[in-house]
């Protein structure tokens, strides 16, 4: 992270390293609110929203249908599989008692709570605590217009969208192959092995999102966190084909075979293996993916807060508020060309040192260093 510098000019001294752990500090703060608050919302459900019931009433409509067709003697096989498939989902929403859209629906009411409780109050360029979010709109109303139009898309946190991977592959096609590799659950016969691809974002919705000041200025400035520049396509297994194809679940294999099959993936690709979250930490004193984004984002937001203190608030003026949004879409897109340096032309460290700065999964970090 460099050298600890203090911004200058503000009521105390605030120094750089002090201020990118207090923003990992809210970072996780938020992280375990948004899960406390979503594991209460789901305690709370006594009985099924409005959503799963008319879900389980089209699934049961189908049964019937099916068990029409069964009993004419059409399709018996396909429709008691059907049946079979359509009886587990009524259990599971019974048991749930929500659907993926209430629980995303939750989770952006959620998200907005906690974005207003936590940071409502600051202005997010100059980082002053005026009480509550009028007050901070009153403060940027002083000498340029702040509307309550913009207060709430600057309150409004960003999320994951439903359609970023498919813009993805519209605009740069799909990145499936396959690998053979021999395996020791198959008496070390070489199979054909399909990978599939997750589009990843380079910078992770969470991280920007729970980070809250750096997200509220980018919502006001208009920038996408799901834009196809924002995205990149790594390998990964698919599970299904790998059933499908071998008869077995990807998930028995030994730990052994899952980083042979990742590694042959990442020779192949050049591009580092994608896994399940980013939060673990390779060796002791390495940052996670997650956290070393997270201090990435820290450094841009002290750049503004300094420059705010220094120079005055620059979300008070229109040159100000230019020379933010400016700031924080090159800093943005310098991250995001440094984080797609690691991911791709990716190959082992020619003496077992780490060169790049993030991994994907702990796949990576063990190709990367020879550790595998």
């Amino acid at each position: 992270m460099g050298g600890s510098k203090a911004v200058i000019g503000a009521e105390k001294v605030i120094l750089k390293d002090d201020f990118i752990k207090t923003v990992e500090q809210r970072y996780q703060r938020v992280k375990a609110e948004k899960a406390r608050m979503i594991q209460e919302w789901k305690d709370s459900l006594t009985d099924l929203t409005t959503n799963a019931k008319r879900l389980i009433k089209e699934y049961k409509e189908k049964i019937r249908n099916a068990e029409r067709e069964v009993n004419k003697g059409i399709n018996v096989e396909e429709n008691e599989k059907k049946i079979a498939e359509l009886e587990e989902k009524i259990d599971k929403l019974e048991e749930k008692k929500y659907t993926d859209a209430d629980l995303k629906q939750a989770e952006r009411e959620i998200m907005k709570d906690i974005m207003v409780k936590e940071e409502g109050s600051f202005c997010p360029f100059c980082g002053e605590n005026f009480g509550s979010s009028d007050g901070v709109k009153q403060h940027l109303c002083e000498k340029e217009a702040f509307t309550d139009k913009d207060l709430e898309k600057m309150n409004t946190p960003s999320e994951r969208s439903t359609n970023y991977a498919e813009n993805y592959k519209a605009e740069h096609g799909t990145n499936r192959f396959t690998v053979n590799v021999p395996l020791e659950e198959f008496d070390n016969d070489e199979l054909e092995i399909d990978i599939g691809e997750e589009i990843h974002h380079l910078i992770s919705v969470g991280p920007y999102a729970f980070t809250l000041r750096i997200n509220r200025l980018g919502n006001y400035f208009g920038i996408d966190i799901n834009s196809t520049d924002n995205l990149i396509s790594a390998p990964s297994v698919d599970p299904v084909a790998f059933k499908k194809k071998h008869g077995m679940a990807f998930s028995d294999l030994s730990d052994k075979s899952k980083y042979d099959i990742a590694a042959a993936a990442i020779e192949k690709s050049k591009i580092q293996y994608h896994k399940g979250n980013h939060d673990f930490e390779p060796e002791k004193g390495i940052p996670s993916y997650e956290k070393k984004l997270v201090q990435d984002l820290a450094e841009i937001e002290y750049e503004i807060l300094a420059k705010s203190r220094k120079e005055g608030c620059l979300g008070q003026t229109p040159e100000g508020r230019e020379e933010a949004k400016n700031l924080i879409d090159n800093k943005l897109k310098e991250l995001q060309e440094k984080i797609k340096s690691d991911i791709t032309d990716f190959e082992p460290s020619p003496d077992g040192k780490q060169i790049v700065e993030r991994f994907l999964a702990k796949e990576d970090y063990k190709y990367h260093t020879g550790k595998g």
